[in-house]
């Protein structure tokens, strides 16, 4: 008796974005990694102009990480349950980056905050900072399926962010410790202004590029 094999090839239909829309929203992880350099310098604002026990900085920074288990799970609900005419991750990307900014604003201000309180401000500093990058690093990794699922397109999200990143860190440090550094003689108030000042805008530039292609 023949026994009749039927083999079925079913199609795989696959999510796909235009490769400009990869290219722009890839942007959004250099727009978060940018905020990552320019925190690097954070010791050096909180103890040198700041005022602040290195030993005890480097413990806070440290002991921040733990909030990771609590922030990450919930933007991932926030995300969930947005639902607005812009969007499920334009909103959440936006409001990320616009309070990383904010947090970077107000580090500068402890400047004219009394002694006594500068410590426990520099912490919910950077409480508010970390809600923020979390917020929008978070869209980096969930608007990558939304915008596309076939295994031919992601290689260009992964590819234009590691040029973009990688040129973006080296044009950063070089800018640093080739022209500020040297301007301003060294980590003074003016070189965290315009370092900070600097990078929201950089950021913000970027951020919105990856809204639009988002």
């Amino acid at each position: 008796m023949e026994k009749t094999i039927d083999q079925r090839v079913e199609e795989v239909s696959y999510n796909q974005a235009e490769v400009w829309q990869l290219v722009l929203f890839a942007l959004n992880n250099a727009s978060t990694n940018i905020y990552l350099f320019a925190f690097m310098f954070v010791t050096y604002f909180s103890t040198g102009v700041l005022g602040l026990a290195a030993i005890f900085v480097s413990q806070i920074m440290g002991y921040i990480r733990i909030f990771n288990g609590f922030i990450d799970p919930a933007i991932g609900i926030m995300i969930d349950k947005t639902d607005t005419k812009f969007g499920k991750y334009r909103p959440i990307l936006i409001i990320g980056n616009i309070i990383t900014a904010l947090s970077l604003i107000l580090l500068l201000a402890l400047r004219g905050a009394d002694e006594s309180i500068r410590f426990p401000l520099f912490i919910l500093v950077l409480i508010v900072h970390k809600i923020g990058c979390s917020m929008q690093q978070t869209i980096t990794k969930a608007g990558q399926t939304a915008l596309t699922n076939d295994p031919k397109q992601r290689p260009i999200f992964n590819i234009v962010d590691a040029i973009m990143t990688t040129s973006l860190m080296t044009g950063v440090q070089f800018v640093v410790s080739g022209f500020l550094v040297p301007k301003f003689g060294n980590f003074t108030p003016e070189f965290f202004n315009v370092l900070i000042y600097g990078t929201i805008v950089i950021s913000a530039i970027l951020a919105t590029l990856a809204v639009i292609g988002i």
